[in-house]
């Protein structure tokens, strides 16, 4: 990986403004983790993404006019899904943060060789050290005590350890698929396997630590995709070898089985029967502050929660609108979408849903890399390749 492939000759004659942008967009990718009030994250928000997209847009409406012709396949699905969500009129803004993110990351794409694969370089850079402190304090810990417990400590701040870890492995699959892949296979077949075999490992070790089943979903999804594009299949080998050496150390294995299934299924058939029998089977139950099972605010995956607060007609649009992206993303054998599958995995079994203002950690882990995968999609369009 020499400096010309990243782009190295290029960073310096970004203007002090765009780099200054880029560096706010690390932070706001970094910050997600730590205790910061939802609205000094929201305002870092507007601050670095929504206010500059906004600026970049309006400054060559042409060019704002254009876009949102050609991505009329993506926008319109994503209004929809958004209007049937949206419980008052004031919901509908998430549709506008989401139009101003997009806007924000075709800015970037426009503006360097390596566009948005610059800032989230350093993003995930600093998640892939952060994950290691983590695993050396959490294993100095069970060593120390014989206690193989969770970890929810990150540099002495409480986090959220489902939410760390699903940012984590999102981290470690786009250093693998934009930075790492190509390059490991051209040095031979083997290497790449060892390689593979060594994230497999580190996604694991990463779920180990966090006790983050929901990241692991999410990873899973990723390594299942991944497979399939590379029609490599002696890489499922590599996984179940991975899989199983790391279950027949016992620490590993304690903590990976300690927590059970949450009680997920009970709240999940809570949910539906509470949406047919009370609610109403095509709109749901609305966000009506139910506790599911009397103890829990939401529905612990953001698909059984959508089909909660919006019945039949919400879960289809949701499933529609990714379905659209995953299918045309397919097409043109998406990197983005590989690492969108973290995110759309981890969604199963964690969150009450995916539609808030930008200080919960899935604007990272779910949107992002959702949105950059529909303009991936329509970039080889463009370019003829679609």
């Amino acid at each position: 990986m020499n400096t010309e492939f990243l782009g190295a000759n290029k960073i310096a004659s970004l203007s002090f403004f765009m780099k200054l942008i880029m560096l706010g967009f690390v932070a706001y990718g970094l910050i997600l983790y730590f205790p910061v009030s939802s609205k000094s994250i929201n305002n870092i928000f507007y601050l670095v993404v929504a206010v500059p997209g906004f600026i970049w847009a309006i400054r060559d409406r042409a060019r704002l006019y254009r876009a949102i012709r050609q991505y009329l396949w993506f926008l319109l699905p994503l209004f929809m899904l958004v209007l049937a969500v949206s419980h008052e009129l004031k919901d509908i803004k998430v549709f506008l943060y989401l139009v101003l993110f997009w806007l924000f990351l075709l800015m970037l794409e426009e503006r360097h060789v390596l566009g948005v694969r610059l800032p989230i370089l350093g993003v995930s850079g600093a998640n892939v050290v952060l994950l290691f402190t983590a695993i050396f304090s959490w294993a100095a810990t069970g060593l120390s005590t014989g206690i193989w417990g969770r970890s929810n400590l990150l540099l002495g701040y409480a986090v959220n350890p489902v939410y760390t870890a699903t940012l984590m492995m999102m981290s470690m699959v786009f250093l693998w698929v934009f930075f790492l892949d190509e390059h490991l296979q051209a040095r031979g077949k083997w290497i790449h396997v060892s390689g593979f075999v060594a994230l497999l490992l580190l996604g694991m070790v990463c779920a180990t630590v966090f006790q983050a089943r929901s990241a692991l979903v999410g990873f899973a999804l990723f390594v299942f995709l991944y497979v399939v594009f590379k029609r490599a299949y002696v890489l499922v080998f590599g996984a179940v070898l991975a899989g199983i050496g790391l279950l027949l150390v016992d620490g590993f294995r304690e903590a990976v089985l300690a927590r059970g299934l949450s009680y997920r299924p009970q709240i999940w058939e809570d949910a539906m029967v509470r949406v047919v029998d009370v609610c109403g089977l095509w709109l749901g139950c609305g966000d009506d502050g139910y506790e599911f099972l009397g103890q829990w605010a939401h529905a612990h995956s953001a698909y059984v929660s959508i089909f909660y607060e919006a019945g039949l007609v919400g879960a289809a649009l949701f499933l529609l609108f990714l379905g659209i992206i995953f299918f045309l993303a397919m097409k043109v054998r998406s990197k983005w979408l590989l690492v969108a599958m973290v995110g759309w995995g981890s969604l199963i079994t964690t969150t009450g849903g995916v539609f808030s203002t930008p200080h919960q950690a899935f604007w990272m882990y779910f949107w992002f890399p959702t949105l950059m995968a529909a303009i991936e999609v329509q970039q080889s369009r463009a370019a003829g390749t679609a």
